[in-house]
C-alpha cells in the first residue's frame, strides 16, 4: 500500500523584522503597515511560529503545502525572512508554496520578491520538458510518490481594502496542458491556490474573479483535492463537476492566536492507495493557547473514496 502525508499551513503573516523605509510606504503599504501595528502585531508573534515549526517537524509529514500570505507588505526583507523560516522546517524539495494577496500587496519585480522562494515554486526538472514554461513561473507541477502537486498563483495587486484574486488566461492555458499530461496517469492530483474557488462576499470582493473559468477546466479534467487559505477559518466545501465531487479544504491562519480566537490550526492529509484506488483521511492539528501545544482531531468525513 502506497502512503503519503501532507501538512497544510496558510496565512502566516510573519512578523515584520525590519522597519520599512518611509519611501516604501508611499502606496497601499501604508494601510497594511497601520493594520500591522494596530492588529496583526499583537496576534502574530515568534512564539507561535516557533511552536508551529516544532510541531510540523515533530509530525514529520512527507510534504508541506503553504497556501499563501507568508508576509504582510511585500517587502523584500519579508520574502527573505519567510524563506529562512521555511528552511527551518524542511528541505525545499519537500515544500510547495503559492503566493497570497499579501505576497503581492503591490506590484513587485520578480527579482526582489518571489525569486527568494524560487526553490519552492518550480516544476520538477524531469517534468519541465513536457511544458513550455519558464523557470519559477505558475502554474507548477511536482510529483511525489504518485501525488501530483499543482500550484497556481491567484495573487494580484488590488485596490485598498480589496483582496480578490485572479488566475489569468496564461496560467489557465498552461494548467490545461498540465491536466492533459496528468490525465494519462493514475496520480492523486492536488490543486493549490490561495483564494477559494467559491464566491466570497458581496461582488466576490474576497474571491477569485475568474473562478468560472477554473471550474470549467475542472469539469473536463478531474482532480482529487483542492487546498486554499485566505479566509482565516476552517472550511470544507465541495465542487460538483460533470465527473466527480471535489473536496475543497480551507484552513485558518496557522499562526494567529488572540483573545477572540483561542486556538488556531492546520490540516494534515494522510493519502493512500490500495488496490489501485486512492483514499485519504484528514486531521486537524489544533494549537491550544493555554498550553502552547498542538493536539489532533480527525475530521469526520468517513473515508473519502475517489
Amino acid at each position: 500500500m502506497l502512503k503519503y502525508s501532507i501538512s497544510h499551513i496558510s496565512d502566516l503573516h510573519l512578523p515584520i523584522k525590519k522597519k520599512p523605509k518611509y519611501k516604501e510606504l508611499f502606496n497601499k503599504r501604508i494601510i497594511g503597515f497601520i493594520n500591522w501595528h494596530l492588529n496583526r502585531k499583537n496576534n502574530y508573534n515568534d512564539n507561535i511560529i516557533r511552536d508551529l515549526i516544532n510541531d510540523l517537524k515533530k509530525q514529520g509529514s512527507d510534504h508541506l503545502i503553504v497556501s499563501g500570505d507568508l508576509v504582510n507588505l511585500s517587502l523584500e526583507d519579508e520574502y527573505i525572512n519567510a524563506s529562512k523560516i521555511l528552511k527551518k522546517i524542511s528541505i525545499p524539495e519537500n515544500i510547495s508554496v503559492v503566493p497570497g494577496n499579501h505576497d503581492c500587496y503591490i506590484q513587485m519585480d520578480f527579482d526582489k520578491s518571489i525569486i527568494h522562494w524560487k526553490d519552492y515554486i518550480k516544476t520538477d526538472v524531469v517534468l519541465s520538458k513536457y511544458f513550455k514554461m519558464k523557470k519559477n513561473t505558475f502554474p507548477y507541477l511536482k510529483v511525489r510518490n504518485e501525488i501530483a502537486l499543482i500550484g497556481l498563483s491567484t495573487a494580484i495587486p488590488t485596490l485598498p481594502f480589496m483582496c480578490y484574486g485572479k488566475i489569468g488566461k496564461d496560467q489557465l492555458r498552461k494548467l490545461e496542458d498540465i491536466f492533459i499530461y496528468l490525465s494519462k496517469k493514475n496520480y492523486f492530483k492536488i490543486l493549490i491556490l490561495h483564494h477559494p474557488i467559491h464566491k466570497i462576499g458581496p461582488f466576490n470582493y474576497k474571491g477569485l474573479l475568474d473562478n468560472d473559468k477554473l471550474i470549467k477546466l475542472l469539469d473536463d479534467y478531474n482532480i482529487e483535492l483542492l487546498l486554499h487559505g485566505h479566509l482565516h477559518k476552517d472550511s470544507i466545501t465541495y465542487l460538483k463537476t460533470k465527473n466527480s465531487i471535489i473536496p475543497c479544504f480551507g484552513i485558518p491562519s496557522s499562526s494567529k492566536v488572540n483573545k477572540k480566537a483561542k486556538q488556531t490550526s492546520y490540516n494534515k492529509y494522510e493519502i493512500y492507495k490500495m488496490n489501485d484506488e486512492w483514499n485519504f483521511n484528514v486531521y486537524r492539528r489544533i494549537y491550544k493557547n493555554d498550553i502552547n501545544e498542538f493536539t489532533q482531531e480527525k475530521i469526520e468525513l468517513n473515508e473519502i473514496k475517489i
